[in-house]
């Protein structure tokens, strides 16, 4: 399925797993890095943040992380049952970029499907 967004572009689609997609991560801001850059991060802060973007920190994968990534397909199928419509899982999750300010990027879990294309 093809997920069009008129509000952004899709960047190169590259394995998670790759080094080359932690390192072009390094460019762009993600939206979950925002809360840490206002300093309303649980997880994270503006230093830290910052020092990750230049650096001079390696996020280090953990439990915690692998938990929760683990249990995004259950998160979307509870949603669809309290919103409706369907949801189209991003079983290899794709970057998306703001179109305006290319370096505002999210990388969506999935998309609430609203209508089906021809």
């Amino acid at each position: 399925m093809t997920i069009n967004w008129p509000g952004g572009v899709l960047l190169e689609d590259i394995d998670h797993d790759d080094p080359r997609w932690l390192a072009r991560r390094q460019e762009f801001v993600g939206a979950s890095e925002i809360a840490g850059m206002m300093g309303l991060g649980k997880y994270g802060s503006p230093a830290q943040v910052y020092l990750n973007k230049v650096g001079a920190v390696v996020d280090i994968d953990n439990e915690a992380m692998a938990i929760g990534r683990g249990m995004e397909w259950a998160v979307l199928v509870h949603v669809m049952g309290r919103i409706g419509g369907a949801i189209d899982g991003n079983e290899d999750p794709s970057t998306y970029a703001h179109k305006d300010e290319p370096r505002m990027t999210a990388t969506p879990d999935g998309f609430v499907v609203t209508e089906v294309d021809g």
